[in-house]
């Protein structure tokens, strides 16, 4: 094939031909619907390459074949960079901006003529070209994989889903899929688009041929075919939904248990509080809560609620982040005892459907006396109906204090406000002052009637009265006794009871309660006593009957040992940076592998190292934060995890199980990327924002002199800038998209001594550069990304250096010189030293430092109680500014956000209460140096709202 005129009219009539078969539904075209094979595809390219050099630009005479081939490029993208993969299908390709609107151009006029489908949503408005040729390969190679991993983990929720409606299968599984990968997601946001792949390709199509052209669709399914493991998740969906799209219901059960109300058929959502033992008598109540991805499938539009809602949770300060409760299950620090039936958890934006839904199960439970059993693993479990066992041992938590008998109780430290503890330990025998102290305490002493899950095991069972199968299992519950019955009444949901004889004392009986149904039953039991005049002693059994989960490879279910991540966002970044906050607890006994694995974007290995030497437990913030810094720094980890799309950190403790993080990588549509050949560091600027040249602004700073800026020309910045010294920090601006990226280039010299560098400031400190230029420099260099070795510990000093200047400006040159001692040796003496530069009289800096470490993490709570330390002391009336002060001194990097226009009437005001301006940096450094796995010695921890 050699003529480009016959190859446009041929297109022109395929598309049209498509088009017109789907006009009556209103179905879109895509460009990948070319229906030319591999090899017209090649000769295609290699004539619009010739043509291009011969023209200087895509030439509109062929613009159905600049379509298709921008499309076929598009399907083979790799999530890299686009036009990087257009120049390398067609060589003499000039990438220049007029060349990619001239693309843009020519889907804009398939739209029109052909009715090509226009892409829509978050993704497509950050990347308004690109996001053309993608769309319209309809599914690239690189996401082929994650889609049918979804499909595999969703092939029960597809099986039940009572609409095969495109839409609301596109719905379901942009709702409810995992996404290991930020561009599978921005896919997922064409739930039109995605359902009809998803019914074509599981064989559920009818008009598939309209929707999907059969050539296309065939093409999909034969490259999902050569991947092993999508073969083989595409395969088994395909199973699980051939019976529910062949007509096969599960069969009806007889009995009298009937099906759970659809509201009821969600997941136990309930929380529990436990308690923690700390040693040394302390104890710290933990709220255990529950991952609502059950609540999130009752209904797409709750999910989405809980995927884009922030919540706040009682006896906590902080705001969690939008999702957090979706996809894990979460362990929660209780500072404050929450009051009996508030609710737990507070939705913002508040929503009344989910907060109706939740509100019963997630309140706190009644009160005022709140029982814990102690496990033999040192948890205390809360149990919801106050009944002791003799033998056992129990924390009590009440509204007011509970005195114990001294031969039962214990001394108890509880870490938490609002409420009163005690430990008491029952003997096997109960003497009758016992009794009679347990009943007017409001505890009840059990009956030796002894209930558990028999034959095969349940999933979980609690002990107290909840138990979960799963769907097909036949559940079976044994019965013992220790004193004389009759038997039993077993009463199952709403049915008439059947009565179950007993057997001797000490020798169980067992009742088969036969297949249950999908949702929650309950099992009511009634012990019939041989004394008629003895009370009745009745028991609840709630059992829940689910589907199967789809399980991941590698994971392991069970609390044998716990790993929090946070954020819970946490991508490659913020690892590498090492702002992820890492705590873990388990066995003593036990140590603790991590290991980091890199991955390209078609899915392939890049690379995978362990972290450290295997830990014991527990794992703290500040220990792995040291041991990743360690790792980090060794080879060319901190360039090499710039090629990885995707990774995720694993933590293995021998046959326990493993703990997955998955870890991907953002992709921005105005970004800088290294560039490192022939031991030459470069970066690039990527920019896919479709903006002109002129809009954008480019500059960079050395790190040796962290406030003078460069300019840099657009096209220098996309054909490559080269980095000396030490490195430099890149700055990009176009419209509302911005990039900052530090290049670290490791050694400045040939000595150990070239690790480091002086910052040169002095135009701070000479005061050439105002207070608002070094806070504006202060928030450029605190939120850039970071790239080479010694990038954190580089960019740490330059900010440590310019706040020195900064805050000698505001403090003076006396507190300069006493802060930087304090920063170097943070030992009483230069403590002591700092503290007396604070303020001459009164005991205002006596008490900041006496009461530091006992203030929340709250920002707005300390600004308070800051404010009326100021306004107590007379050192400043004004507790507005008071609170300006603060925050300049412990978030200076997010001031000009903060306050904008009145930024200089406030720092002038500021310099007048310099007492209050010397406190606030006091009180700063002290709570930064004794944050627990913080890594700043200058900014605390603080939660500002």
């Amino acid at each position: 094939m050699n003529d480009l005129a016959g190859l446009q009219d041929r297109l022109s009539k395929h598309y049209a031909q498509l088009r017109d078969l789907r006009a009556t539904e209103n179905y879109s075209v895509y460009a990948i619907e070319h229906g030319l094979n591999a090899e017209e595809c090649r000769s295609a390219l290699g004539l619009l390459s010739r043509s291009f050099r011969a023209n200087s630009s895509a030439d509109s005479k062929h613009w159905l074949i600049w379509i298709a081939a921008a499309a076929e490029v598009g399907y083979r993208y790799d999530g890299a960079e686009y036009w990087d993969s257009f120049r390398e299908a067609v060589p003499d390709w000039l990438d220049r901006n007029r060349d990619r609107d001239r693309i843009r151009e020519f889907y804009r006029r398939f739209a029109q003529t052909h009715r090509g489908l226009t892409p829509s949503g978050p993704w497509a408005r950050q990347f308004p070209i690109i996001a053309l040729p993608i769309t319209h390969a309809m599914l690239p190679r690189y996401l082929q994989r994650h889609l049918a991993r979804a499909l595999y983990d969703l092939r029960f929720r597809l099986a039940n889903i009572s609409s095969l409606e495109p839409a609301d299968v596109g719905r379901l599984i942009a709702e409810e899929a995992y996404h290991p990968a930020t561009r599978f997601a921005e896919f997922l946001q064409q739930e039109e688009l995605v359902g009809r792949i998803v019914l074509a390709l599981l064989g559920h199509a009818a008009d598939t041929a309209e929707t999907i052209s059969p050539q296309t669709l065939q093409r999909i399914a034969g490259d999902l075919e050569q991947v092993r493991d999508a073969r083989t998740w595409l395969r088994e969906a395909a199973r699980v939904m051939a019976d529910r799209i062949q007509g096969t219901a599960p069969p009806s059960r007889s009995g009298t248990s009937q099906p759970a109300s659809t509201s009821s058929q969600h997941s136990n959502v309930r929380p529990t509080i436990s308690l923690r033992y700390l040693g040394n008598d302390k104890w710290q109540p933990l709220l255990e809560a529950p991952d609502m991805a059950a609540i999130a499938a009752l209904n797409i539009d709750l999910g989405r609620v809980l995927r884009q809602s922030r919540c706040r949770i009682a006896g906590t300060t902080d705001e969690k982040p939008p999702g957090y409760f979706v996809g894990a299950k979460r362990r929660i620090v209780l500072k404050r005892w929450p009051v009996a039936r508030e609710p737990l958890f507070a939705f913002a934006p508040n929503n009344d459907a989910l907060q109706a839904l939740v509100g019963g199960d997630c309140a706190m439970p009644d009160g005022p006396l709140w029982l814990f059993r102690i496990g033999a693993d040192g948890i205390a479990f809360h149990i919801k109906g106050r009944v002791v066992h003799p033998g056992s041992k129990y924390v009590l938590i009440s509204e007011s204090a509970v005195q114990t008998p001294p031969n039962i109780g214990a001394t108890l430290e509880l870490l938490c406000d609002g409420c009163a503890a005690s430990r008491f330990d029952l003997p096997k025998a109960l003497d009758a002052e016992t009794i009679a102290w347990l009943r007017r305490t409001g505890l009840t002493v059990a009956q030796t009637i002894r209930v558990w899950p028999a034959g095969l095991p349940a999933i979980s069972w609690d002990g107290e009265g909840d138990a979960t199968w799963l769907q097909g299992e036949n559940p079976i519950l044994g019965l013992q006794h220790d004193h004389p019955l009759e038997g039993y009444q077993i009463a199952l949901n709403s049915g008439a009871p059947s009565f179950v004889k007993a057997a001797a004392q000490g020798i169980p009986v067992f009742v088969k309660l036969g297949e249950l149904p999908k949702g929650k039953h309950r099992v009511r039991i009634t012990a019939v006593r041989k004394n008629t005049a003895d009370a009745t002693l009745t028991g609840e059994i709630n059992v829940l009957v689910r589907e199967p989960a789809a399980w991941i490879p590698g994971s392991l279910g069970g609390d044998a040992f716990s790993v929090s991540l946070e954020p819970s966002s946490c991508n490659l970044e913020d690892l590498f940076e090492n702002v992820a906050t890492i705590v873990a607890y388990g066995p003593q006994s036990r140590k603790c592998t991590a290991t980091i694995v890199l991955s390209l974007v078609n899915g392939d290995e890049l690379l995978r190292a362990q972290v450290c030497e295997p830990l014991d437990f527990p794992i703290s913030p500040q220990v792995w934060r040291k041991k990743f810094t360690q790792f980090a720094s060794q080879g060319d980890w901190a360039w090499r995890y710039l090629d990885a799309a995707s990774g995720k950190l694993v933590f293995t403790v021998d046959e326990l199980g493993e703990r997955t993080f998955p870890l991907q990588r953002k992709t921005l549509p105005l970004r800088w990327v290294v560039v490192r050949k022939d031991g030459i560091t470069s970066v690039r600027l990527l920019d896919d924002t479709g903006a002109d040249d002129n809009v954008a602004t480019c500059i960079s700073y050395a790190l040796e002199t962290p406030t003078l800026l460069t300019p840099h020309t657009r096209q220098d910045a996309r054909i490559g800038i080269g980095i000396a010294g030490a490195g430099r920090l890149f700055y990009c601006t176009s419209g509302d998209d911005a990039d900052r990226l530090i290049v670290s280039t490791g050694l400045t010299g040939n000595d150990l001594q070239a690790l480091g560098f002086v910052p040169n400031v002095s135009d701070i400190s000479a005061g050439r550069t105002t207070t608002v230029e070094a806070l504006a420099t202060i928030e450029a260099w605190h939120g850039a990304r970071l790239a080479g070795p010694l990038a954190d510990i580089r960019r740490q000093k330059i900010l440590e250096t310019v706040h020195s200047a900064l805050f000698q400006q505001i403090c003076g040159p006396a507190w300069n010189r006493a802060e930087a001692q304090f920063l170097t040796q943070s030992d009483a003496r230069s403590r002591d030293e700092l503290q007396s530069h604070v303020v001459k009289r009164g005991g205002f800096a006596v008490v900041l430092k006496r009461d530091y470490a006992t203030l929340p993490t709250d920002g707005m709570e300390i600004a308070e109680w800051f404010g009326a330390l100021a306004d107590r002391f007379e050192i400043c009336k004004d507790r507005s500014a008071s609170e300006f002060a603060l925050r300049l001194a412990s978030a200076p990097n997010r001031i000009r956000t903060w306050y904008k226009n009145d930024l200089e009437r406030l720092l002038e005001n500021v310099t007048q209460y310099a007492d209050v301006a010397r406190g606030a940096r006091f009180l700063a450094l002290l709570c930064a140096r004794d944050s627990e796995g913080h890594n700043s010695r200058m900014i605390p921890r603080w939660q500002w709202q």
